[in-house]
C-alpha cells in the first residue's frame, strides 16, 4: 500500500480500517460497561477504568464521523435523491429487518410476552423516541440522519458559502438545545440524549467531507479540535472527582476528544500496512454494522437468560456468535440485494 500522506485524505484512505477499529472499540466498551462494577476480578475492573479513561465510548463517535463523511461523498457523487436513499437504506434496512425481526420477536413476544403493538413499536425503532428503548438506538438514529441528509447537504456542500456556520453553529445549537432539554423535560432527555448528543459529530463528519475529498493539508486551526477534546476530558474528570457530579456530558466531551483518538490511530495505521492486523481490521470494518446489531442484541438476550456478559468467557462467546451471524447476515443481504437488482447485460 502506498505510504500515507498525513492530510485530511488519510481519513478516507483508512476509512475501512477505522470502521473496524470503531466496532472493536464499541464491543470492548460494552464489555466493560458492566464488568467495571460487577466483575469479580479486580484486574478487569482496573482495566475497564483505564479503558474508559483513554477510549471510552469514542468508537461510536468514530463510527458517526465516518458515516457523516461517507454520506457527504455519496451525495456529492450521486446527487439523485432517490438513488441516494435507495443505496443508503438498503445497506441498513436489509440486515436490520432480518435480524431485528428475530431479536424483537424473541425479546418482546417469547421472552417478555409483550403485546404485538410493543413489538411493532420496537421493530420500527420508534420506541427510542417514545419510551427510550436504547437496545438498537443507532439504527433509529441513522435512519433519521439518512432522511434528513439531503436537506443538511444543502448547507454543507462545498459550494455553500455558509457551510462552516451550518456545521459549527448547528453543533453549538444542538448541544445547547440538548442541555436545555435536560432541565425542561428530563424524562424526554433521558429517552433520547444518547442520540441527540451524537448528531454534532455526524454533522462535523459531513462538514469535513470536503477537506477529506480534496486531501486538504492539516492546518494549525485543525489542532484546536483534539486540544479542545483533551481540555474538556481533563476538566470533566477533575470536576467529577472533586464534586462527584458530571457537569459536562461525557458524550459532549467525546465529540471533540475523538479527534485526538483518531489522530493517534492515523499515525499508527500506516505502520500496520499489509499485516494480519490490518486485514483483521478491514474484515471487521466490512461487517461493522452487522457486528453492531448482533453483538448488542445477543448481549441483551444472554443477560436476560442469566448469562451475565461481565463474565469474560460469556462475552467471548457472545462476540464469537456475533461474528458468525454477521457473516451470514452480510451474505444473505448481498444475495437479497442481488436478487432485487439483477445486473443487466
Amino acid at each position: 500500500m502506498e505510504q500515507a500522506k498525513h492530510n485530511w485524505g488519510t481519513v478516507s484512505q483508512y476509512r475501512s480500517q477505522l470502521f473496524g477499529i470503531s466496532i472493536i472499540f464499541i464491543m470492548i466498551f460494552h464489555y466493560f460497561e458492566h464488568a467495571i462494577e460487577d466483575s469479580p476480578m479486580r484486574i478487569v475492573q482496573l482495566a475497564g477504568k483505564g479503558y474508559n479513561l483513554l477510549i471510552g465510548s469514542t468508537g461510536v463517535e468514530i463510527f458517526l464521523f465516518l458515516s457523516g463523511m461517507g454520506l457527504y461523498f455519496s451525495m456529492t457523487r450521486t446527487p439523485d435523491i432517490q438513488k441516494f436513499y435507495q443505496k443508503r437504506f438498503q445497506r441498513i434496512l436489509i440486515p436490520y429487518l432480518i435480524w431485528g425481526g428475530i431479536f424483537w420477536l424473541w425479546k418482546d413476544i417469547l421472552l417478555r410476552h409483550e403485546s404485538v403493538g410493543t413489538f411493532l413499536l420496537d421493530y420500527s425503532t420508534l420506541s427510542l423516541w417514545t419510551s427510550g428503548n436504547k437496545n438498537l438506538w443507532y439504527v433509529s438514529f441513522i435512519l433519521v440522519m439518512y432522511l434528513l441528509f439531503p436537506l443538511l447537504f444543502m448547507g454543507l456542500k462545498g459550494t455553500c458559502r455558509y457551510r462552516g456556520l451550518v456545521a459549527w453553529g448547528g453543533t453549538i445549537l444542538l448541544f445547547a438545545g440538548t442541555i436545555a432539554l435536560k432541565f425542561a423535560a428530563p424524562e424526554l432527555y433521558d429517552h433520547i440524549e444518547i442520540a441527540l448528543y451524537r448528531i454534532p459529530i455526524f454533522l462535523i463528519g459531513a462538514y469535513y467531507g470536503k477537506a477529506i475529498a480534496e486531501k486538504r493539508a492539516f492546518k494549525a486551526i485543525d489542532l484546536l479540535l483534539p486540544a479542545l477534546g483533551i481540555a474538556l476530558k481533563g476538566f470533566s474528570k477533575v470536576q467529577t472527582a472533586l464534586i462527584g457530579t458530571e457537569l459536562i456530558s461525557n458524550r459532549l466531551v467525546n465529540c471533540f476528544y475523538v479527534f485526538f483518538v483518531m489522530g493517534l490511530l492515523l499515525l499508527i495505521l500506516p505502520l500496520l500496512s499489509g499485516t494480519f492486523v490490518e486485514k483483521a481490521l478491514l474484515f471487521c470494518g466490512k461487517l461493522s454494522f452487522e457486528l453492531y446489531i448482533t453483538h448488542v442484541t445477543l448481549r441483551t438476550l444472554m443477560n436476560n437468560y442469566g448469562l451475565q456478559t461481565y463474565h469474560i468467557l460469556y462475552y467471548a462467546g457472545c462476540i464469537l456468535i456475533a461474528f458468525l451471524l454477521s457473516i451470514l447476515l452480510s451474505k444473505l443481504s448481498d444475495w437479497i440485494l442481488a436478487k432485487g437488482n439483477p445486473k443487466t447485460a
